[in-house]
């Protein structure tokens, strides 16, 4: 991921990076992964602004949702 986003939109890495950190902390807490997972999607979008970003962090949110579970419920 982190790739993709330096080679497709590296004017938006650093803020795309503090939606993943922010992830990683509601997946800490243990709040849920669905509220987690809304509010990554929106961290994301805001900070994709209407770019060629928005292709890649679609992608992000998609990988989130289908394979997240695996991070959230700590067996990664």
């Amino acid at each position: 991921s982190k790739a993709a986003v330096n080679t497709g939109c590296p004017s938006r890495a650093q803020s795309i990076n503090r939606c993943c950190i922010e992830h990683d902390a509601c997946y800490r807490k243990k709040v849920g992964r669905a509220p987690c997972d809304d509010e990554f999607e929106r961290c994301l979008m805001s900070n994709a602004g209407r770019t060629v970003c928005i292709p890649i962090v679609k992608i992000f949110v998609e990988l989130v949702r289908r394979f997240g579970s695996i991070s959230y419920s700590g067996l990664w």
